[in-house]
C-alpha cells in the first residue's frame, strides 16, 4: 500500500458509456476534482452523441440539479481501443499526464461469436497497454474483468491469477486462422469449454487479464484486476435502483411477479451471485485510493457468494414481500383482448378460463413447441453457467482494502450480511416496475395479491435445474441481459 490515499488528478475511463462506465463517470464527477478523459467509440454513432446521450440519463440528475460544470471536467477522445494503438494508421494519441486508467470497455455479449469477443477483450486490450506505454506516463491501471473467469474451474476461487497455460498471442492468431471457430457461437463456446471455461466470454476475459499482467504489471507498473460477479441495480448511487440496460435477474423477477413461471425453477438452495453496480464502483474507488505495489498485479473480487449468499428460496421470499407491498402488476392478465363488458361476454370469458383450467388439470398444460424447445436450449447453454455456478468467490483481500478505505474517510456499500429483503422490496423491484411500466397506477390503488405465489414455492422445493427455468423465462431478453461484468 501507499503511505497515504492517492488522489488521481487525470483519470482515463474506457467504456464510459456502458453500464459500469456510466456509474464510474458519475461517481468521479460527483466526488472528486479530477479531470476525466473518456474514450468513446466513433463508429455507427458519433462519439459526441454517445457521450451526450449518457450524460442525459438519470444517473446525472443530481449533477444537473446542482449545476455542476461538466464541460470543463471531461475530455472526449473519439475512437476505439484499436485507434489508440500506435501501430495503426489512424493513431489517436492519449494524453501524457494520465495518472489513473479504468479499463471498463469490453464485449459482454454472451452469445457473440468468439472472433468479436477475442478482438474486443484480448486484441484491443493489447492496444490499450501499448498505447499507455508510448505516453511516458506510468498510471495505475484498474482492469475490469469478471469473477466468472474462474467459474467451474474450482469450488472456491481466491483473489489471484487464473491458472492456465494458454499464450494470448498464439490464441489470437489461432482464432483468426479458423473462420468457422471465429464466426460460429456454438463452436466458440465448445472451444472455450474444452480449455476449461464456461463460455467464450470468460475465456477471452481470462486472456485479457493475462495481457494486462504481461504488458503492464510485467513492465513494473501498478495493476489492479477487479472481478465483479453479475451486476444489479444500484443500492445508493447514482440513485437507488438505477441501472442501465437489463439486469441479469430481471427476466426471472418479471416472470415470477407476473405469475408466469410454470417450470420447477431450481433447488431451493441454488445461490445467485449478484452485486449492486455501485458496490463495484466503490471497490474501484478504493483501489484507486490505495494502489498496490508496482510490478505485481493485485486481484479483487466484488461479489456476494461468500459475504451475503442469496439463495433462491430467500429470493422468492423477498419477491413475495415486494408483491405484498406493491401489488401484482396490472398488465398481468390472461389475455390481451379488451375486458368483457356485456354479461354474455363475461360468461364466455369465464367459460374459456374454466375450460383451459380443466384441460390443464386433466391433460397437463400444452407442450412447448419445437421452436420453444430450441430457444430454451439456447438459453440453457448461454445463461445457465452464470445462474447456477458451482464456484464461490472469496473476497478476503477486497474486504481488507475496503476496511482501510473506510478508515481513510471513504464510503462504500457494505456487502457483508447485505440486507437483500430491503434491497428487493424497496429498491430493485419498485425501480424495475417504474422503468418497465409494470404498475400503471400508484401502488395504493393496485390490488394486492391474496397470498404468495404458492404454486411456484412448492415447485422450488422439488429438484430441478436452474438453467431450465432461466431458459423458460428469458425468451424476451436482449443479448445484453446477462453480463460477466455484468457481469462486466
Amino acid at each position: 500500500m501507499t503511505n497515504g490515499p492517492a488522489r488521481p488528478t487525470h483519470v482515463l475511463i474506457t467504456g464510459a458509456t456502458g453500464l459500469l462506465g456510466t456509474a464510474l463517470l458519475e461517481s468521479w464527477l460527483r466526488t472528486s476534482d479530477a479531470h476525466i478523459s473518456v474514450l468513446v467509440r466513433d463508429a455507427d454513432l458519433p462519439a459526441a452523441e454517445r457521450l451526450l446521450t449518457t450524460l442525459r440519463t438519470s444517473a446525472f440528475d443530481a449533477l444537473r440539479t446542482a449545476r455542476t460544470p461538466l464541460r470543463e471536467r471531461i475530455t472526449l477522445l473519439p475512437g476505439s481501443l484499436r485507434d489508440i494503438d500506435p501501430r495503426t494508421p489512424r493513431y489517436l494519441p492519449l494524453p501524457t499526464n494520465i495518472d489513473l486508467v479504468i479499463h471498463a470497455a469490453a464485449d459482454t455479449h454472451l452469445e457473440h461469436p468468439l472472433g468479436p469477443l477475442i478482438e474486443a477483450n484480448v486484441a484491443s486490450t493489447e492496444s490499450l497497454y501499448r498505447a499507455l506505454a508510448t505516453t511516458g506516463a506510468t498510471p495505475h491501471v484498474i482492469h475490469i474483468s469478471s469473477a466468472y473467469t474462474q467459474a467451474g474451474r474450482t469450488a472456491l476461487a481466491y483473489e489471484g491469477p487464473v491458472r492456465h497455460d494458454l499464450r494470448w498471442r498464439e490464441e489470437i492468431t489461432h482464432i483468426a486462422g479458423k473462420p468457422d471457430l471465429a464466426c460460429d457461437p456454438q463452436a466458440g463456446r465448445a472451444y472455450a469449454r474444452r480449455e476449461g471455461w464456461v463460455d467464450a466470454y470468460t475465456y477471452t476475459k481470462a486472456l485479457g487479464e493475462r495481457v494486462a499482467e504481461d504488458l503492464w504489471a510485467g513492465a513494473g507498473n501498478q495493476l489492479t484486476i477487479v472481478r465483479p460477479s453479475m451486476l444489479a441495480s444500484a443500492a445508493v448511487h447514482p440513485h437507488p435502483g438505477w441501472f442501465r440496460g437489463t439486469t441479469a435477474l430481471e427476466p426471472l423477477i418479471k416472470a415470477y411477479i407476473h405469475g408466469d413461471i410454470e417450470e420447477k425453477p431450481a433447488p431451493a438452495t441454488a445461490t445467485f451471485d449478484i452485486v449492486p453496480v455501485d458496490a463495484v464502483v466503490d471497490i474501484i474507488r478504493a483501489a484507486a485510493s490505495l494502489p498496490g505495489r508496482p510490478g505485481r498485479a493485485r486481484y479483487l473480487h466484488q461479489s456476494t457468494s461468500t459475504t451475503a449468499p442469496l439463495r433462491l428460496d430467500a429470493l422468492l421470499t423477498h419477491l413475495d414481500a415486494a408483491l405484498q407491498a406493491h401489488g401484482r402488476p396490472k398488465e398481468h392478465t390472461e389475455a390481451a383482448d379488451p375486458a368483457p363488458t356485456t354479461r354474455r361476454q363475461q360468461f364466455t370469458e369465464q367459460l374459456r378460463k374454466t375450460g383451459n383450467e380443466l384441460r390443464n388439470r386433466l391433460f397437463g398444460a400444452p407442450k412447448p413447441t419445437r421452436a420453444d424447445l430450441a430457444t430454451n436450449l439456447r438459453h440453457h447453454e448461454t445463461f445457465g453457467p452464470y445462474l447456477d455456478s458451482s464456484t464461490a468467490f472469496n473476497a478476503a483481500v477486497t474486504s481488507v482494502l475496503l476496511a482501510e478505505y473506510r478508515t481513510n474517510g471513504g464510503t462504500a456499500v457494505d456487502l457483508h450480511g447485505f440486507d437483500w429483503r430491503t434491497y428487493f422490496t424497496t429498491i430493485l423491484v419498485p425501480a424495475l416496475g417504474r422503468a418497465r411500466g409494470w404498475w400503471k397506477t400508484s401502488t395504493n390503488t393496485v390490488p394486492r395479491p391474496t397470498q404468495p405465489n404458492t404454486n411456484i414455492r412448492q415447485a422450488v422445493a422439488q429438484q430441478g435445474q436452474l438453467a431450465r427455468s432461466v431458459a423458460t423465462v428469458l425468451d424476451d431478453t436482449t443479448p445484453e441481459v446477462s453480463r460477466g461484468e455484468a457481469a462486466s
